[in-house]
């Protein structure tokens, strides 16, 4: 991951402990510096969040008007003439099928901002022995629930059904396909965090927060102008 570290996560993981030291010093409150951190950043990303919103959207369209005449050309023709003839409707509507990429773009912007995260407050010594809210330790895994020698951690599980209600306001009009595909992602992210810091899952969970609310206020605004 040199080139990839050296391009992209560094400088945010930079820019991110800038915010996160300089919020640590104000409030004298690392928990409180984390959740602020998060939604920094989250505000940051608003733009490139719509823009990517607007392409999965146009993307969305297209295919569905696309869908019935390319299944047309699918019953009535075969081999070079269906080749030609998807190539025709193809450059009618201006498309490619690798435009069809744009809509993973909302999902890929996040992947230098989870690396730089996860590498700045999953083994970070600010975060050791700290405690914040109902949590002993933001450098460890919550352990909310013990049982025995058995302990739970109980961020994690709120931090996916956040993702998981964020998913469900977002991809109301999606289809089936989308739809499982959130939340294939949500358990991802529930397997990779579930042992992770308290501090870094903190992180998640109020971007998680954040996500929620935006998808609501989005969906409100939708249905007013409809």
């Amino acid at each position: 991951m040199g080139i990839f570290e050296l391009i992209f996560i560094a400088p945010l993981r930079f820019l991110m402990n800038l915010v996160f030291q300089g919020t640590t010093s104000l409030t004298d409150n690392v928990g409180i510096s984390i959740i602020v951190l998060s939604l920094v950043v989250n505000t940051a990303l608003l733009p490139l969040y719509y823009l990517a919103e607007k392409w999965q959207d146009t993307e969305r369209r297209l295919q569905r008007t696309l869908a019935p005449r390319l299944a047309a050309i699918k019953e009535a023709c075969k081999g070079e003439d269906r080749y030609k003839k998807t190539v025709e409707l193809y450059r009618e509507f201006n498309y490619h099928p690798i435009k069809s990429l744009r809509t993973s773009f909302g999902f890929l912007i996040q992947i230098p901002f989870f690396f730089a995260a996860y590498t700045l407050l999953s083994h970070n010594p600010i975060l050791e022995s700290v405690s914040f809210l109902f949590f002993e330790n933001l450098g460890r895994p919550d352990a909310v629930f013990k049982f025995a020698s058995l302990s739970v951690n109980v961020l994690p599980v709120i931090m996916t059904l956040l993702n998981i209600l964020s998913s469900l306001v977002y991809a109301r009009d999606f289809g089936v396909g989308e739809r499982v595909k959130l939340l294939i992602v949500a358990a991802v992210f529930l397997l990779l965090l579930y042992n992770a810091a308290s501090g870094l899952v903190l992180y998640w969970t109020t971007s998680n927060f954040y996500s929620l609310v935006k998808n609501l206020i989005h969906s409100f605004i939708q249905n007013g102008n409809s």
